[in-house]
């Protein structure tokens, strides 16, 4: 599940504003319309999954069979390229934050959960 719900079940969190951006956006929505009674308003900033053009890298991982592929390869330029795709400025991503994605990337898991979700 995309929203934890453990956490929302014992803050306990119900008839609440709920807030996302763009895979956020996406989280969000996924979470209210299974949860409609729990979320009081909902904003979605630029959601991921508005019909828009999927970057290329994007389009590619989730075709049949390069998903699987990608829960166990997911070199870190496939990282760089799609953070370049969702840059509206490339010159204002820096080396910094460049290096924060590829270094989250690494970690465990990550590369599982991003196969799970182009597969969405």
């Amino acid at each position: 599940m995309f929203f934890n719900l453990q956490f929302s079940d014992q803050a306990p969190l119900n008839d609440f504003i709920l807030a996302g951006n763009s895979l956020g956006g996406y989280i969000a929505a996924h979470y209210a319309a299974n949860n409609p009674y729990n979320v009081k308003k909902l904003i979605l900033i630029d959601p991921a999954g508005a019909p828009q053009d999927l970057p290329f890298i994007l389009s590619f991982a989730s075709m049949p069979g390069i998903n699987s592929l990608a829960a166990n390869v997911f070199p870190p330029f496939i990282v760089a390229m799609g953070v370049k795709d969702v840059y509206g400025e490339q010159a204002r991503i820096s080396k910094t934050n460049m290096d924060r994605y590829i270094h989250l990337s690494l970690r465990s898991g990550a590369k599982q959960a991003y196969a799970n979700t182009i597969a969405m």
